[in-house]
């Protein structure tokens, strides 16, 4: 049957490199199925994660909107960008976890799409030079390969398939 998925918006996604909003987090509070059709119409909650408060938000549930089935694949154009969000709530990401990007369907993003993670290179203190500690930043290193699930226009949610080091919230990501 038709209903409505609750949700309350969250904190906001916010770009690294520009600091503009990009989007709010959508926090998951209920499942509905409309009761009583109409202005205003009655909906029965089947499934809470928590109250219901006044000010919560409405959305369609999708019916079969979400493939089932994806076909991992790098864009064409060519996208970098960065992990700006994990999903619940860990510091060090890992394979499986759950992370937000900063890029969306108004980059060319699509279901599906794969993006190699490169973890922010360290800054040493190079002593060679006689009297000198001159920092030196070490190159990025890739850490791993994340692919999007659910694309929105400015960020997109992305399932991290591999993990071969540690990843954090500002590594890069990008096309193969």
């Amino acid at each position: 049957g038709l209903g409505y998925t609750v949700y309350r918006a969250g904190k906001p996604y916010i770009s690294p490199e520009t600091q503009e909003i990009l989007g709010y987090e959508a926090q998951y509070i209920a499942e509905t199925t409309i009761e009583t059709p109409g202005d205003p119409a009655t909906l029965r909650v089947i499934k809470s994660d928590q109250e219901l408060k006044r000010g919560d938000r409405l959305m369609p549930t999708a019916d079969g909107d979400m493939p089932l089935s994806y076909f991992p694949r790098p864009p064409e154009n060519h996208i970098v960008g960065s992990i700006i969000r994990v999903m619940g709530g860990v510091s060090q990401i890992g394979q499986r976890d759950v992370v937000v990007i900063d890029k969306g369907t108004a980059d060319g993003i699509e279901v599906g799409h794969t993006l190699d993670i490169y973890r922010k290179g360290r800054i040493v203190t190079d002593n060679v030079q006689p009297g000198a500690s001159v920092p030196v930043k070490l190159p990025d290193e890739i850490a791993g390969v994340l692919m999007v699930f659910r694309p929105f226009e400015r960020v997109s949610y992305a399932l991290v398939m591999e993990a071969t080091d540690a990843i954090h919230t500002l590594d890069r990501v990008q096309t193969p």
